[in-house]
């Protein structure tokens, strides 16, 4: 199974996810440490985050060399300036993977930022880089310029369509994949009550996500878990590197922490009814991206 991690989004009351405070979320960053956690997902746009995750991790007792820290940083004119910027927040000397977060459609700027990222590798300040929610046909070409290390997608039963052909890409390129997600933002779970523009998304209206998410809950039933347990035990199952997942509380990171190993008749039923929904889509993620042409 990949290894679990903790992304850092729900940091702060300000972020895409509210309800935590920096005071609760740095709770939730030394209990993380504390149940195992050492793999770590952040960004420069994630307000909070890096200061947070930095100061709990330099008051903790573990060495800096056994925790891997994922940032990301828009391609910007100013990557390198905010790379800088995001070492700092992080209290620490380097950053082990460092990805453009978003694609953009200025490939001559993609480019540069790219030779921003070798150039703070060639200065120790990163040990890899990579990019974040790029299209398969965009990497393939990238990666014959430039030593990318790292892909980070998302990894959930919400955006099966295109995965395994990532998946593929990654093995042939000797890239790490990088998932997050894994609950679909609680889609997953059951979750409609979006105040914002998730509130119009196609798949909340389509009957085959009520499908894929009964077949979840008998599934949790039947092996007497959680829901969210079944999802993250899915995305576990992929042939990624690592899955990132995000909590807000410590009761919550403390109840996605205890996957199973779900049988092959489990899985194959879960990909067919999601397959069903992402087929159904124009779109096959939250955002509204289509992955493959972006």
């Amino acid at each position: 199974m990949s290894t679990l991690g903790l992304g850092t989004l729900q940091a702060g009351d300000r972020s895409f996810f509210t309800g935590s405070s920096p005071t609760e979320y740095r709770k939730v960053l030394r209990k993380a440490l504390l149940l195992g956690f050492r793999h770590f997902d952040t960004a420069y746009s994630y307000r909070e985050a890096e200061t947070l995750l930095g100061a709990v991790i330099k008051e903790s007792d573990i060495d800096r060399e056994k925790i891997t820290i994922t940032d990301k940083v828009m391609a910007v004119p100013s990557l390198e300036r905010k790379a800088e910027a995001s070492l700092k927040r992080l209290k620490c000397d380097y950053i082990d993977h460092l990805l453009i977060h978003w694609p953009t459609g200025d490939e001559k700027l993609i480019y540069t930022s790219l030779k921003s990222l070798e150039k703070l590798q060639e200065r120790y300040l990163i040990k890899y880089f990579g990019v974040s929610n790029f299209a398969n046909s965009l990497l393939d070409k990238l990666s014959s310029d430039f030593d990318i290390k790292a892909i980070e997608r998302p990894v959930s039963l919400l955006w099966t369509k295109e995965l395994f052909k990532d998946i593929e890409i990654c093995k042939r390129k000797n890239i790490k994949l990088f998932g997050y997600s894994p609950l679909g933002m609680g889609i997953l779970l059951g979750r409609r009550d979006f105040s914002d523009e998730r509130k119009n998304l196609p798949c909340l209206n389509r009957p085959e996500l009520k499908t894929l998410t009964d077949e979840i809950e008998h599934l949790a039933d039947v092996r007497k878990t959680t829901k969210a347990n079944i999802c993250l035990s899915w995305a576990l199952s992929v042939d990624a590197d690592i899955i990132f997942t995000g909590a807000s509380s410590t009761k919550q990171l403390e109840q996605i922490t205890e996957p199973i190993e779900l049988t092959n008749e489990e899985k194959l039923s879960l990909e067919m009814k999601a397959d069903a929904l992402s087929s159904s889509l124009v779109y096959d993620n939250l955002y509204g991206h289509n992955w493959k042409e972006m």
